[in-house]
């Protein structure tokens, strides 16, 4: 609209410039002047490629001069005159620049739920992929699941390559063992070694020993040793990690048994060894960092109980939270049974929530609601006056949270101190206690709080 109004006025304002100042024999002479310089530029110049601006001010003109003579006027044909107009016509309606191109783009959730079984599922593909959603509900194009994974860096193909790195290590964990030394300083700036192992598939621990001189027969005393102690399970390792020591002679690889392949990781290395790397920095970060060290013996003493803590209560994120000697199997029985009761499979919460936090908000919102439901009950007006009803409500929170003896009571600070209408008074709190009458001295109080209230 303003547009228009602008082209209205401009050509209003052109008219009445023509008809006032100009007088006829110096307009003649200065058309006669634009016609000629109009002809030599045609003859010079080529194609001329007209702004918008310029095009609007040959459209506003061509009012004022006949069709006929058009051609002879303007540096353009009519019909390119014309088409100007209907380009400025058509632009006032034109809504091409206010959408996007294309499509509607994917919901956020179904592309992370693809992008999620891509990462999780190295071997699918995305028809492999684009049929999981389906069997989820989720409708949506293969080529848009192509384009998803293209987008998030993934390759819609299945690799071909072999697995990485870390897939291969996860696979083949149950077969590994590491070892590595660590050295400890102690009070009095003796510095003491150990030799500790660890098994990649469970994470279990094992405290090789503790010397001041790591020579190359005590390493191979204590392989021995960790031989023993595991028994038939020290065959089931095919491979051993560790580093290029001098202390690891070959007498310590020939410790290992027949089948077991020997790694040496590369010099100065450690990520090679990573989980042996880690569980010496957890011993330190979580033990020797904190305590001061006497001597052998007493460091001794510490890693066989730090051993005993990290193998049988400590969870380790390398094994889904698992305990190294805890049963792998009980906790995904654990799981699957979880899965049962609640008759939800993972995909639908994953479907349903867009993050954890929306899981857990619609838990609480859910328990909420029940407790609610559940004070509306034992509290409703058919039970008698509202003292009875409140007395009620803490009989019926007795009955459901109170152990078989607890120290103090829930009433001893209520809201019944607060002189309102219709709130129990003192003398009723403790009539519900049954302890009589409201206690006037210091040791009827003291000897209230100790009272054990069932």
């Amino acid at each position: 609209m303003q547009l228009k109004i602008a082209y209205l006025l401009m050509r209003w304002i052109l008219g009445l410039a023509v008809l006032v100042f100009r007088g006829d024999q110096a307009k003649n002479t200065e058309l006669l002047v634009l016609r000629h310089e109009n002809m030599v530029l045609r003859r010079h110049a080529g194609r001329v490629r007209y702004e918008p601006a310029g095009r609007a001010w040959f459209t506003a003109l061509t009012r004022f001069i006949p069709r006929r003579r058009w051609a002879g006027i303007f540096p353009v044909t009519p019909a390119t005159l014309l088409a100007w107009h209907r380009k400025l016509a058509a632009s006032k309606y034109d809504t091409s620049t206010r959408r996007e191109p294309g499509r509607p783009a994917t919901v956020r959730s179904i592309a992370r739920l693809a992008v999620r079984l891509a990462r999780e599922n190295p071997l699918w593909g995305y028809r492999r992929i684009h049929g999981e959603l389906i069997k989820l509900g989720v409708t949506v194009a293969p080529s848009t699941v192509y384009a998803i994974l293209r987008a998030a860096g993934i390759d819609p193909a299945p690799r071909q390559a072999g697995p990485t790195w870390r897939q291969f290590l996860t696979a083949q964990a149950t077969g590994i063992i590491a070892v590595d030394f660590l050295h400890v300083d102690t009070v009095l700036l003796q510095r003491l070694y150990v030799l500790v192992f660890i098994e990649h598939g469970t994470r279990r621990m094992h405290l090789g020993g503790v010397t001041a001189y790591p020579t190359g027969d005590w390493t191979v005393q204590q392989a021995r040793n960790l031989a023993i102690s595991l028994g038939g399970r020290f065959g089931d390792f095919r491979f051993l990690v560790r580093d290029r020591g001098s202390n690891f002679t070959a007498s310590f690889d020939a410790v290992q048994s027949a089948g077991t392949t020997i790694l040496r990781t590369a010099i100065q290395a450690p990520r090679m060894n990573a989980t042996c790397e880690r569980l010496i920095g957890t011993l330190r970060r979580e033990l020797l960092d904190r305590v001061l060290i006497l001597g052998e013996r007493h460091l001794r003493g510490v890693l066989t109980e730090y051993q005993q803590h990290y193998n049988t209560a400590r969870p380790h994120q390398g094994i889904a939270q698992r305990i190294p000697d805890g049963d792998p199997a009980a906790s995904r029985d654990f799981a699957a049974d979880l899965d049962a009761e609640a008759e939800v499979a993972p995909t639908t919460l994953y479907r349903l929530f867009a993050s954890k936090d929306d899981l857990v908000a619609a838990y609480v919102e859910a328990n909420a609601a029940g407790y609610k439901e559940w004070v509306t009950e034992v509290t409703r007006p058919g039970l008698g006056t509202p003292r009875e009803r409140i007395l009620s409500l803490f009989d019926a929170l007795g009955e459901q949270v109170q152990p078989e003896r607890c120290r103090g009571c829930p009433l001893p600070h209520d809201p019944g101190r607060v002189p309102r209408p219709g709130a129990p008074r003192p003398r009723d709190r403790h009539r519900h206690q049954g302890l009589g009458a409201r206690p006037t001295s210091r040791a009827d109080r003291r000897a209230l709080s100790r009272h054990d209230c069932h």
